[in-house]
């Protein structure tokens, strides 16, 4: 009983935060980090509704489905991470070739 009500309550995390990711998303102003939310959002929804539709499965299966949810989540936070340090390194190349005596 106790492994369907956390097999319930992580889907409904999942699913609220799979919502949240793709407002983010939409909303959101750079373009960059748009495809890491979408993506993100989508792997989100579609775990919550493997955990809402199969509340009764075994405590194994939910630890594996949260283990490869943290190394995708993991492997997007460190591409985000590295693009965003690219484009202020590019954003820092730009604005000294703009003035070379403020330096």
């Amino acid at each position: 009983m106790t492994a369907s009500a956390l097999t319930w309550l992580l889907g409904i995390w999942l699913i609220v935060r799979g919502l949240l990711e793709l407002a983010g998303a939409a909303v959101g102003s750079g373009t960059t980090g748009r495809g890491f939310l979408v993506a993100t959002g989508v792997v989100d929804l579609a775990l919550g509704a493997l955990f809402a539709a199969n509340p009764g499965r075994s405590a194994v299966g939910i630890a594996w489905l949260l283990g490869l949810v943290a190394i995708v989540w993991g492997v997007v936070f460190l591409v985000i991470g590295l693009v965003a340090r690219k484009q202020l390194r590019d954003l820092d190349d730009t604005a000294g070739a703009a003035a070379p005596g403020l330096a």
